[in-house]
């Protein structure tokens, strides 16, 4: 049997795709616009997400779904017209269980690239985020090269599982299963997979974290040099614009993500404000991306950390900015015996991020809570809104 891969551009394809879906995992899948042709249309017609389907040429039944997806697309900027993302991630992959082993999964992933890098001058590389308890999807991505540069502890609730995926690779499955600390929320890796390098540049970064970014610059084999920014008091107040946050959240799952898209001289009061609106909503795991556009940027991050936020890595090329990632964790049962990570690359980058999660658990359990800077664990009952 053969397949044939295309674009989603019908509701045709799009209800044969939501019956692929509801036949591999009936109504648990953790994304509901798989089940919701319009919606999915209207976000490729967007660009938001790039869906492409593979079909049997002899049953025309569509087997398997890959989307290149604009990050946090809810809460981006508007592109400019004609222009696309410098970045995508690859996810919403659903291959149908009796084509699993075929090769389905990588077929649909180097022809989202090839059609994507074709037609999207703009773009400089993708990414995939990979559970830890799933080698075989880490394996798959590093297929394309791709490199740990983020790692996102207990940023998956137990509620989501792998469990479809894992049955392509029965070898795995078992293995996934010891792996996992069952009940627990289950830890993710960003690889990041180059594309294309448009020309070397400097990246302001914060001196503590210039050690991490060579490491990352390097295993990607990015023309890029981090240039140690120290903290200056003062320094970023100095700045006279507002900063502008945007700021997402997914209820169900508990995850929330405050994304920096103009620095201020209020920075670290403007993002710490949307930290704890957040965890007064009962978010668990929450992202903060900071831009590192600018000095004042790299200024920052000693307090955000000193504050309760820890360093969890790097996304390149970020809207076309490398992006600093920070996060605070308040899942109540985290786990560090289910982070299995394939590569040298990752396994530096676990040490790096736990060491970094472990001081900030430190800092927010420490008896001065209420410090002025500090991220109370037990925020305010009715929190500032958005």
């Amino acid at each position: 049997m053969s397949i044939d891969v295309r674009l989603l551009s019908n509701r045709d394809d799009a209800l044969r795709l939501r019956d692929l879906v509801y036949g591999t995992y009936g109504l648990t899948y953790h994304r509901d616009i798989m089940y919701d042709p319009e919606r999915l249309l209207e976000r490729n017609r967007t660009q938001a997400i790039t869906s492409l389907i593979a079909i049997d040429s002899d049953t025309d039944r569509v087997v398997g779904h890959l989307a290149l997806i604009r990050p946090w697309f809810e809460i981006a900027d508007p592109l400019p017209a004609g222009r696309g993302p410098a970045v995508v991630e690859v996810g919403l992959s659903i291959v149908e269980p009796q084509r699993r082993g075929q090769q389905v999964q990588n077929t649909l992933a180097l022809a989202a690239v090839l059609d994507v890098g074709a037609n999207n001058p703009e773009l400089r590389g993708f990414y995939m985020k990979c559970l830890t308890s799933h080698p075989y999807s880490q394996r798959s991505a590093r297929r394309f090269l791709g490199r740990a540069t983020a790692l996102f502890p207990a940023g998956v609730p137990a509620w989501v599982r792998a469990d479809s995926a894992a049955k392509s690779a029965p070898s795995e499955s078992a293995r996934s299963e010891s792996v996992a600390a069952e009940g627990a929320p289950t830890t993710t890796v960003l690889l990041h997979c180059p594309y294309r390098e448009h020309a070397p540049r400097e990246v302001p970064f914060p001196v503590a974290h210039v050690g991490m970014a060579e490491e990352i610059y390097g295993s990607l084999g990015l023309e890029r040099r981090a240039r140690p920014v120290r903290d200056t008091p003062g320094a970023v107040r100095g700045t006279r614009k507002d900063t502008r946050i945007a700021t997402w959240f997914d209820g169900a799952r508990r995850q929330g993500v405050v994304w920096v898209r103009e620095t201020g001289g209020d920075l670290v009061e403007a993002a710490l404000d949307r930290v704890r609106w957040l965890l007064g909503g009962h978010m668990e795991h929450i992202t903060l991306l900071l831009p590192l556009d600018s000095d004042a940027a790299a200024r920052a991050v000693p307090a955000l950390e000193a504050a309760g936020m820890f360093v969890g890595g790097l996304i390149p090329d970020l809207e076309g900015v490398d992006t600093l990632v920070l996060e605070r964790v308040e899942a109540a049962d985290t786990r560090l015996d289910g982070i299995g990570l394939v590569g040298e690359d990752a396994e530096r980058l676990r040490d790096r991020v736990v060491a970094a999660w472990q001081r900030s658990r430190a800092i927010t359990m420490a008896p001065a809570l209420d410090a002025p800077g500090r991220i109370s664990p037990r925020p305010p009952a009715v929190p500032t809104a958005p």
